[in-house]
């Protein structure tokens, strides 16, 4: 039942955490370059109501994925498989599964989003377009 319960609850916190970074990052692409507080100099656009929150919700859902990558990673082996790895699950790694997921999604989302999106300032726009490249490749 262990063995279920952390497969479960593994692969869904790493899949939320990889939907929420996602959606913030979109979000905040939407914004564009905004300054807010205490500055030294003349604050040009001040940030939307919410912008730290986006910010505080990616670096928790970047926790999130790791600890739930890990958690499925290391969730030990299935009570009835006994324990053999055939040669081709041999050279696979679900670290390595984990971090080209995070990477491809995040790249195909935040290009599809900048390059769609008709209320995304130019800035935004283009940054999203580099960070999905780069991402993607």
């Amino acid at each position: 039942m262990g063995y279920l319960l952390k497969s479960i609850v593994g692969a869904a916190l790493f899949i939320g955490g990889i939907v929420v970074f996602n959606v913030k990052l979109v979000e905040l692409l939407e914004v564009g370059t905004c300054a807010s507080g205490n500055q030294p100099f003349e604050v040009a656009r001040e940030c939307p109501e919410g912008t730290g929150a986006a910010i505080g919700l990616m670096m928790g859902s970047i926790f999130a994925g790791l600890i739930g990558a890990a958690l499925f990673a290391f969730r030990g082996d299935p009570p009835w498989g006994g324990g053999r790895r055939g040669p081709v699950l041999s050279a696979f790694s679900w670290g390595t599964f984990a971090w080209g997921t995070f990477f491809a999604a995040s790249g195909a989302a935040i290009l599809i989003a900048s390059r769609s999106s008709e209320s995304m300032p130019a800035d935004g726009k283009l940054g999203g377009t580099i960070v999905g490249i780069t991402f993607l490749i």
